[in-house]
């Protein structure tokens, strides 16, 4: 309770939990690539061993120093987002109440949906069932105003704060 505060219900701890859940994920994620760098990293020394061998075997009489392999960089940082994709979700609007449900279908703020980039704290969702078909998109596509426009099997720009995602 030290991190929360006082005054803590199980409403409030049971909203935690999403996250536990999604740094967990996380942790074991990074976990398994550490693994994969440390075999990565063996078979690399094996190869070394093999090489030298080789070169001594061809009558060489010097230690071969080890190829260098360029660290893979990345144009994108791992987002923490990507737990998410493939994700049922609620869509709701400014007061919380579900409007449509759907299936979180991109989260990296470069993708284009529509001719725009979805930018920063969105999500690209794909609507499966909608609840209130006047209620007006969060971000404009240009083409529609409403999620009924939009209808079910089609793609909206969502904030994701306003998103409820399930587990």
């Amino acid at each position: 309770m030290r991190g929360i505060g006082g005054n803590v219900g199980k409403i409030a701890l049971k909203k935690t939990m999403p996250i536990v859940h999604k740094l967990g994920a996380v942790s074991r994620e990074r976990d398994n690539l550490v693994d994969e760098l440390d075999v990565v990293k063996k078979s690399q020394g094996d190869l070394h061993q093999k090489f030298n061998c080789f070169v001594d075997k061809q009558g060489e009489q010097r230690d071969v120093a080890p190829p260098t392999i360029p660290l893979f960089k990345s144009s994108h940082s791992l987002s923490p987002d990507l737990v998410n994709l493939g994700k049922r979700c609620d869509l709701c609007d400014w007061k919380k109440w579900v409007i449509a449900r759907g299936e979180v279908h991109a989260v990296d703020p470069n993708t284009h949906v529509h001719g725009a980039e979805m930018g920063d704290g969105n999500f690209s969702v794909v609507l499966m069932e909608i609840i209130a078909l006047q209620s007006e998109l969060r971000k404009e596509d240009g083409y529609h105003d409403t999620l009924g426009e939009v209808g079910v099997g089609g793609f909206v720009v969502w904030p994701k704060l306003f998103l409820s995602i399930y587990p």
